[in-house]
């Protein structure tokens, strides 16, 4: 490794923990990260976190202020409980949706924290196009549903094991009305069908992400 990538990886590994040591404070979730930061050239890929809990990084993204939002997000898959490879494989939505909402949630508290200032039109045209979108869009209705505070929601979420997720949400319909728990229940069955798939792959499928855990 040469001297400027040493530098490179030192750099991202403390905004890392910055970032971390933040989102900690506010989610009062432990992290659970390596501590090890990779730069991957021609990566094929924002940002990932393995299951091994180092985070990946596109080499092509240490300069790019749009790099905060791939490592916000990669940062909220270190808070996240139960992060094991099968219960991620089956309920990858649980985990991308609850995590990609707290990072547009999170990130204007944290960068201000942090004393970072990006152009928030370039975060939000990423945000526009990203392909978890269909998981935030049923996500909200959800959350919206349950009448839980926006921010209490995803957190409480990133909080319960990745297994547990959806049946942690069924069981608030046992305490509602029976109309709006029959209400409730269309809603659930419909988030629930679209967090349980891999939409990366059926919504788009000649792009490949190069999918080893997590990706942003």
């Amino acid at each position: 490794m040469q001297a400027d990538d040493r530098a490179d990886v030192e750099r991202i590994r403390q905004e890392l923990h910055d970032i971390l040591q933040v989102l900690s404070e506010i989610t009062s979730l432990p992290s659970n990260w390596s501590g090890t930061v990779h730069l991957v050239g021609d990566a094929g890929f924002k940002g990932q976190k393995p299951f091994n809990c180092d985070i990946l990084l596109d080499a092509a993204l240490v300069s790019d202020g749009l790099r905060w939002r791939t490592l916000l997000h990669e940062a909220l898959h270190a808070l996240s409980r139960g992060y094991v490879r099968e219960d991620f494989e089956n309920f990858r939505g649980w985990e991308e949706g609850p995590v990609e909402k707290l990072q547009r949630l999170l990130r204007p508290v944290v960068l201000t924290r942090l004393g970072i200032t990006v152009d928030e039109s370039m975060f939000r045209a990423a945000d526009e196009r990203h392909l978890y979108n269909r998981y935030l869009a049923v996500l909200e209705e959800l959350q919206r549903a349950t009448g839980i505070p926006e921010r209490q929601f995803y957190v409480d979420l990133l909080s319960t094991p990745i297994k547990d997720r959806s049946m942690g949400i069924y069981v608030l319909s046992s305490q509602m009305p029976r109309k709006q728990r029959q209400a409730f229940l269309l809603i659930f069955s419909k988030a629930n069908s679209v967090l349980k798939g891999d939409i990366r792959w059926s919504l788009q499928p000649i792009r490949s992400n190069g999918e080893n855990g997590s990706s942003a």
